[in-house]
């Protein structure tokens, strides 16, 4: 699957048990549908007076950023100029909440450059806050390309308002799978596909130049 595919059958994923909350809850999610994203994502965690953490990661995140990515802030994924501006983003998703597409470019160390996205959707916790960020970064790069800095070209930003009442509930009555993967590890402790539409007055698109 191209990185379109791949980042708009996750988002659809998301909007789908979301149903008419403003987010899905973190448990409601279910690892055997997540597809050919599975080893692209990471679940970010909030974490008291400090920038969000990465909980989980894919394997090909690690890959990407040269290193064990479980525990590390989560504006290590990018590249230093960029990290900042990154946290800012990424605590957005949770303050508000809201839904942010970004298009990135990835160096490699032998200097190719490559196009990239990432997407990120706020997740509540089992408490009823949002705490969580559920992320996807994909980089049109070989699997042989490792350690590449990822910067920021622009970013889309769509704040969540809570849909009427009337929109179907999401829910699934089977359990759901333990976070268990090869290509998802854990921490312990603390074109694309089509979406939902998104209303102009509370979409924005910010530059990379403003």
């Amino acid at each position: 699957m191209n990185r379109q595919d791949i980042l708009g059958d996750l988002s659809e994923y998301w909007e789908e048990v979301r149903g008419n909350r403003l987010a899905p809850r973190r448990s409601d999610l279910n690892p055997n549908r997540f597809g050919a994203a599975l080893e692209h994502m990471f679940i970010l965690e909030t974490v008291e007076d400090g920038p969000l953490r990465i909980r989980l990661a894919g394997s090909r995140l690690c890959d990407m950023m040269g290193m064990e990515a479980r525990g590390m802030p989560a504006r290590a994924m990018f590249a230093i100029p960029d990290q900042m501006r990154a946290d800012d983003l990424f605590s957005e998703v949770v303050r508000h909440p809201a839904c942010i597409d970004m298009d990135l470019t990835g160096l490699s160390g032998e200097a190719a450059q490559y196009q990239g996205s990432m997407m990120l959707r706020p997740l509540f916790d089992d408490l009823g806050a949002i705490t969580r960020v559920l992320g996807c970064l994909v980089i049109d790069a070989p699997r042989y390309e490792t350690d590449i800095a990822i910067t920021i070209d622009t970013v889309l930003i769509h704040t969540l308002r809570q849909k009427p009442k009337s929109a179907a509930p999401a829910g699934f009555a089977e359990a759901q799978a333990a976070f268990d993967s090869p290509h998802l590890r854990s921490v312990s402790g603390s074109a694309r596909a089509p979406r939902q539409p998104l209303t102009r007055s509370h979409l924005r698109v910010v530059s990379s130049n403003d």
